[in-house]
């Protein structure tokens, strides 16, 4: 019982800031040890804790960036600070935690988006074109997609790509993944329509079905 309870006191003193905070001003959580299981976690040092608390937080934020690419490449520098905050409060579980993690994240970010709390504003659609994109890899799910306001820059197409920081949305693009069974390859279908102010007639363009 005495080792269960320095292993959970511990655990949460690295990933949970507000516990943290209490404990080292109170010493909270160490009323359930006796004797050496005590003095081991009331001597543990607040900088040290804080230190390796911050590299478990970084080392989520690498692998999320990696899951989420466009949205990090869109929103640049804000996009550390973003985790950093959104992590104090989550903490992924389970099996395949970093795609749950990537998903939190993105959720979070278009729940700032919503309030207008996220800049640039067109990355919203990036983010959620991330979001769609890592939930059609999850196990299980045989077809999702959504509609999007911007060409995203996974698209290949380097003179859109640069389009997107002036906020341009020069096209609407509908993407749909889908597999035939649980064990079959993703497949991916691309459909742009161009929006071009004073057009009646605008070209529609089967843009891509390819496998990723």
């Amino acid at each position: 019982m005495g080792l269960a309870a320095v292993q959970d006191c511990v655990a949460r003193l690295y990933t949970h800031p507000g516990f943290r905070a209490e404990f080292f001003a109170r010493s909270i959580g160490a009323d359930d040890l006796e004797g050496s299981e005590a003095q081991l976690v009331t001597g543990l040092s607040p900088a040290q804790v804080r230190f390796f608390a911050r590299s478990l937080v970084r080392k989520r934020l690498n692998e999320v960036s990696d899951l989420i690419p466009e949205t990090r490449e869109a929103l640049g520098p804000g996009f550390a600070p973003l985790f950093f905050t959104f992590a104090e409060d989550s903490l992924p579980a389970g099996v395949d935690k970093h795609r749950k993690d990537a998903l939190a994240f993105c959720s979070y970010l278009q729940r700032l988006a919503s309030r207008g709390c996220l800049q640039p504003g067109w990355a919203a659609d990036v983010v959620r074109h991330d979001a769609a994109r890592l939930r059609a890899s999850m196990p299980g799910i045989r077809l999702t997609g959504g509609s999007f306001r911007h060409v995203v820059p996974t698209h290949g197409r380097a003179d859109e790509a640069d389009s997107l920081p002036q906020g341009t949305p020069t096209y609407r693009t509908v993407e749909v993944w889908w597999r035939l069974r649980r064990s079959s390859p993703i497949r991916h279908f691309v459909w742009s329509v161009p929006a071009l102010p004073g057009l009646r007639n605008v070209h529609q363009s089967l843009r891509a079905i390819r496998q990723l």
